[in-house]
């Protein structure tokens, strides 16, 4: 997909990273909390 307006790919591109860095570190932040409660 080769387009020739970048900027808006750029801006959809981070917007994604920035969800997916949020989603995972809340993911990871309650898989630690049950791992926590089920190990302690």
């Amino acid at each position: 997909m080769a387009t020739t307006t970048t900027a808006p790919n750029v801006t959809y591109i981070s917007m994604i990273g920035f969800w997916i860095m949020i989603l995972s570190s809340s993911v990871c932040g309650t898989f630690g909390k049950l791992v926590y409660y089920l190990f302690i």
